[in-house]
């Protein structure tokens, strides 16, 4: 199709641009909106033009100015970008249009062009490093952290979304060294976190607390597995937390629930692993802090199944 006929007046053109449209007191919007499926563009202007387009944004000079040349426009002009916003969230309510784009984008030709692309992107050391920068200071506004975060859960709890998470889940279940990596993964003792708290509480007090996160020595409190008890007759414990896992209602119940039986514990958390100063007056202050009677290691065991 080398030309599209206007649907107003009946005149072919291979493009129906804003000038033609003002002729008949329409705007590109308006007309749009009357005639949704009427194509502005001929299929051959439309591969012209992006053969053009791609052909000069092969240039990096050309991608960094074009980048430059919009983030000015859109920084400089609030309205604009208020304008460009409301935009697409006019059309995006629109269901024609989203059921349109999520048909291209669910394409095999179209995800096997955007695969190609983003692998091609991402082959440029300074390419990666630059979208590392800015994801880092994007995610340092709370608020971003946040809309992300309900933007998953939204996405989440969709049911097409669901089932094919499960597919893929199984299909990835399916093959045994997937299964054999998770469970690898699952079962090292102690974590990476483990080490680095015992390296410290070695350096700090010598002799005074043992790992047992796999419950090496057997001691087993309220159902719990202790990461790193006193073994020199002290009722503390010490337990390694990583934020992703772990938070800060979980280490609230923990020491509470271990002072139900006469144990005093501490709680380490990962990112305070960054600032020794303070995790050292932290843990001494724990260690020198009083509390239950002493009992030796040898009764441990027994002691703490009394105690429950």
């Amino acid at each position: 199709m080398s030309k599209v006929p206007c649907m107003i007046c009946g005149q072919e053109f291979t493009v129906i641009n804003w000038t033609h449209l003002k002729t008949h007191g329409y705007t590109t919007v308006q007309y749009r909106q009357e005639f949704p499926e009427a194509p502005l563009w001929s299929e051959a202007t439309k591969q012209k033009v992006s053969k053009s387009v791609i052909k000069r944004f092969q240039d990096p000079k050309e991608r960094e100015k074009r980048s430059e040349g919009v983030k000015r426009y859109y920084n400089d002009d609030l309205m604009a970008r208020e304008k460009a916003s409301q935009r697409g969230k006019t059309r995006w309510k629109d269901p024609k249009f989203r059921s349109k784009m999520d048909t291209i984008h669910k394409s095999p030709e179209t995800r096997k062009k955007m695969s190609k692309s983003r692998k091609k992107i991402f082959q440029d050391p300074r390419e990666r490093e630059k979208m590392s920068k800015k994801k880092k200071e994007y995610y340092k506004d709370p608020r971003a952290r946040e809309k992300n975060r309900q933007s998953q859960l939204i996405a989440q709890n969709r049911p097409k979304v669901k089932a094919r998470s499960r597919e893929t889940a199984l299909a990835s279940w399916q093959d045994p060294e997937f299964a054999q990596k998770i469970f690898k993964g699952l079962a090292q003792r102690p974590t990476g976190l483990e080490v680095q708290v015992m390296s410290i509480l070695n350096s700090l007090f010598p002799g005074e607390y043992v790992y047992n996160g796999g419950c090496e020595l057997g001691i087993v409190l309220c159902g719990k597995i202790p990461d790193f008890p006193n073994i020199n007759g002290k009722k503390k414990v010490i337990e390694a937390y990583g934020s992703y896992w772990h938070t800060q209602a979980e280490e609230q119940e923990r020491t509470a629930l271990f002072a139900t039986i006469g144990w005093d514990c501490c709680i380490i958390w990962d990112h305070e692993l960054g600032n020794f100063e303070e995790l050292e007056a932290k843990l001494q202050a724990f260690h020198a802090r009083e509390s239950s009677p002493q009992i030796t290691l040898d009764n441990l065991t027994t002691k703490i199944k009394e105690d429950e």
